[in-house]
């Protein structure tokens, strides 16, 4: 049996405005976590997926912190796919897409390199350096 939740990246690495999600997300990952710990004796798989920016509704009528400006979201489909595929693997955590992986390691490494690194994703050449800009915005789909 598998268990998934779905969270963000908001839970490892916070942005301005957005201090109330990224604290939620974290507190689900962190349920998540000893959820894991608590099932994995009864055979219960527990995963949890942590999706960046996605295209959705849901943002629609938000202004996006001006860090998102270049990011090219995932779209629903895409991390439907992720979801589906997490089944069949042995994965407790999956981060999407998987550049998140630098801001995350950049974090790490020092609060003031992760930092600098969310102040560097305004940075078209860096945000395709990275992976994050493909040509296409939140706002321009």
């Amino acid at each position: 049996m598998l268990f998934r939740s779905m969270s963000s990246v908001l839970a490892f690495k916070p942005f301005n405005c957005l201090g109330g999600f990224g604290a939620s997300v974290a507190a689900l990952t962190a349920f998540n976590d000893s959820l894991r710990q608590e099932l994995e004796p009864h055979n219960i798989r527990v995963a949890i997926i942590h999706p960046g920016l996605t295209q959705t509704p849901v943002l629609q009528n938000y202004e996006l912190p001006k860090q998102f400006k270049r990011f090219t979201p995932l779209t629903p489909e895409y991390v439907a796919k992720k979801i589906l595929h997490i089944a069949s693997r042995k994965r407790f955590r999956v981060i999407l897409p998987f550049h998140a992986h630098y801001l995350l390691v950049g974090s790490t490494i020092s609060v003031k390199l992760g930092d600098f690194m969310v102040k560097m994703l305004q940075n078209r050449f860096f945000t395709r350096v990275i992976g994050i800009y493909r040509g296409k915005t939140y706002e321009s789909k």
